[in-house]
């Protein structure tokens, strides 16, 4: 056995075993890993819906009236649901402040909640 042949051993499929292992590997590289912040695009849906619930928990804990402008840069954490640590650009009375803040979801308990702001210079 062996050879051409395509059983196991054979040349044919070391190749298909190398190539289904190359296929495989970025798929793998690409999911979160647990612990670790690692970055998101700015415009993930997810990231957007973070943003705003942070700056709406930030104005009831502050009685402020900031108002979002922009993500600048964002990042998530595998966790028991997932950490969203944002920089964000928000207005606070007509002038623009920037801030990081970090938000955990557990989207299947419907659950959001802002556990760290910090004004950045």
């Amino acid at each position: 056995m062996g050879g051409r042949t395509g059983y196991p051993g054979g040349i044919m499929y070391n190749r298909l075993v190398a190539v289904v292992f190359a296929l495989a590997l970025p798929a793998c590289a690409t999911k979160p890993k647990t612990g670790a912040f690692e970055g998101i695009s700015q415009a993930d849906p997810a990231i957007q819906s973070a943003a705003r619930f942070a700056v709406q928990a930030q104005n009831r804990r502050q009685a402020a009236s900031l108002t979002l402008v922009k993500v600048l840069a964002a990042e998530q954490q595998v966790v028991a649901g997932m950490n969203y640590r944002l920089t964000l650009l928000v207005k606070e009375n007509g002038r623009q402040r920037k801030a990081m803040a970090v938000v955990w979801s557990q989207p299947w308990r419907n659950h959001l909640e802002l556990t760290e702001w910090q004004w950045r210079k």
